[in-house]
């Protein structure tokens, strides 16, 4: 056989090679791991899922919003993505600075805020000096700055969003504590944090003082600098508490969450310590309450959910049954739970950047993980998150509806 017949087949296999190596990749696009083709940019198990039983048809349709907390500039774009059940990136919002976290709504406008760049004498992190609006094609819509906006917001039908403040403790809730805890002194400041409700102009429509929990529990004595540290505000207008819609908020630090009438800026619901260093109050089935327990003392964190007019554990999900499975799931700060369309709870570990559903046996259905999109020198191969959210098709109008095509 002369060379250049050789070579002729080494060529043509070389072709054979790389045009299976192509029509597999496409081909694996919507159930193979860690593949970047359509941009995939999650982690789904494919095959591994279906040796797990977990295939993705029984995942709850709809869509992921990921905002990852790892971004740095310079390995990967500052984004927002929309990722479908197959690990597809539907939609993608871009930024100039690095995002905190981010909600949409119904019109697919996308809200997003902004970590603080200069978070010193603040008490904590989660600074978000920055709040801003962006439409589907990432046209700028709206902004709104505030240095001491921190963590989260929430969207109300009004149009206006109300968001968590921190602020200095006035000298009379000072006074209130300090007789609880004498002959101990207080900090020299102690930070609080208020709910505030403000208009698309900025404009201060509503505020309620997390301070009044002093006035509400004459049992607090909890001192600290950062005082209660609230992580999560959700806005509920038809509830278990009452006719009047109410505010869902996480106070970390005082191991409580509450319901506040926006009416009377009453507080209808206490956990009462329930919980520990918890996250992402909700309202499901507008009945009950689901959160993130994630007991940093423990190290066992958990999902539960909670009957508010008993405060009874209606279910609790966890690592496991096992001592050492409770272990294994653990997010000390940050992460959330959810109740979707299909009956399923999505619960997402921010620390991990492990996002999961579960059925209504507590069994795991499906699963990702965030893979970074340029690894770093980092050690662990997936972006944290502070929480990450699942829409619904159905969620959306129907303008945004025709716009969800994959592999954009």
């Amino acid at each position: 056989m002369s060379l250049v017949t050789q070579k002729s087949k080494r060529i043509l296999l070389l072709k054979l090679i790389l045009w299976a190596t192509l029509v597999f990749g496409l081909a694996s696009c919507t159930s193979h791991k860690l593949l970047k083709l359509c941009n995939l940019s999650v982690y789904i198990p494919g095959n591994y899922l279906n040796e797990r039983k977990t295939p993705v048809a029984k995942a709850s349709p709809g869509y992921f919003l990921v905002t990852s907390l790892n971004n740095k500039k310079g390995l990967e774009q500052y984004s927002s993505r929309l990722i479908d059940n197959n690990g597809l990136v539907i939609h993608r919002w871009v930024f100039e600075r690095r995002p905190f976290y981010a909600k949409l709504n119904k019109n697919g406008d996308l809200f997003v805020s902004f970590i603080t760049k200069d978070a010193e004498g603040l008490p904590s992190p989660g600074g978000t000096e920055l709040l801003e609006a962006y439409s589907w094609s990432g046209q700028k819509l709206w902004s709104y700055s505030n240095s001491l906006m921190h963590h989260d917001f929430t969207l109300m039908p009004n149009g206006n969003i109300a968001i968590l403040q921190w602020k200095k403790m006035q000298k009379k809730y000072r006074k209130i504590l300090a007789k609880r805890v004498f002959p101990k002194r207080l900090p020299k400041t102690i930070w609080t944090d208020s709910i505030v409700e403000i208009d698309r102009r900025g404009k201060k429509i509503w505020e309620w003082d997390t301070s009044e929990v002093l006035v509400f529990d004459q049992g607090e004595k909890t001192i600290a600098t950062d005082w209660s540290h609230a992580n999560s505000l959700n806005y509920e207008q038809a509830n278990p508490f009452g006719e009047n819609s109410v505010f869902l908020v996480s106070l970390r630090n005082l191991n409580r969450s509450l319901a506040v009438e926006k009416l009377g800026k009453k507080i209808l619901w206490d956990s009462k310590k329930l919980t520990s260093t918890q996250h992402d109050v909700s309202l499901v089935d507008k009945k009950n309450i689901l959160l993130f327990d994630n007991r940093f003392n423990s190290s066992q964190s958990r999902v539960i959910l909670i009957d508010p007019k008993t405060n009874r554990i209606l279910r609790v999900i966890d690592g496991g049954n096992d001592f050492f499975s409770k272990f294994q799931f653990n997010a000390s700060i940050v992460s959330g739970a959810q109740k979707l369309e299909n009956g399923n709870i999505l619960v997402s570990n921010g620390v991990l950047g492990h996002v999961f559903e579960v059925n209504n046996e507590n069994t795991k259905v499906f699963e990702f993980f965030n893979n970074r999109e340029k690894p770093g020198q980092e050690i662990w191969p997936y972006d944290g998150f502070f929480k990450v959210k699942k829409y619904s098709k159905n969620y959306f109008s129907d303008q945004v509806q025709s716009k969800l095509v994959i592999c954009q």
